[in-house]
């Protein structure tokens, strides 16, 4: 009874922590991507000509500075049926980042993926940590968590 108690407790903080985050970061998302058109829209044929430099310079920051952050939507659907997988910590501020450098000069992305990549960060760290603090081992709803975000 003590350990369905728990599990109950973890999804409702689980669920709660992570909308919350989640609905947060995908709003700091959006402005940024607003601004960034915006930006792109005054100052058009230099932000193009600049285009390549920024690919250059994303693709540079994911290998440094990734750690894993940079194999996108395609890691976390691996993840998602792989419950040995563990989510990049930065993933999400990467794919933030990375987007709003896309938006601001020119490149065509969406923001879906970097919403996907959001919410599986932002599970993946939350569930490591309300784990602990539970005394939970969560290692078998990796991948049902990791979708929910």
């Amino acid at each position: 009874m003590k350990n369905n108690l728990k599990t109950i407790l973890f999804y409702i903080f689980f669920s709660i922590t992570v909308g919350l985050i989640v609905a947060g970061l995908d709003f700091i998302l959006i402005k940024g991507i607003e601004f960034g058109s915006k930006i792109r829209n005054e100052n058009l044929k230099i932000c193009l000509l600049l285009l390549p430099f920024s690919g250059v310079l994303t693709a540079h920051l994911y290998k440094v500075y990734g750690k894993g952050s940079g194999k996108g939507v395609g890691y976390v659907v691996e993840a998602v049926g792989n419950d040995e997988m563990k989510i990049p910590k930065r993933m999400a501020i990467f794919s933030i980042i990375a987007t709003w450098f896309s938006h601001i000069f020119g490149a065509s992305v969406a923001g879906v993926g970097a919403g996907i990549q959001i919410g599986a960060s932002v599970s993946g760290i939350v569930e490591r940590a309300l784990g602990k603090k539970l005394s939970l081992d969560t290692k078998q709803l990796r991948s049902t968590l990791i979708s929910s975000g």
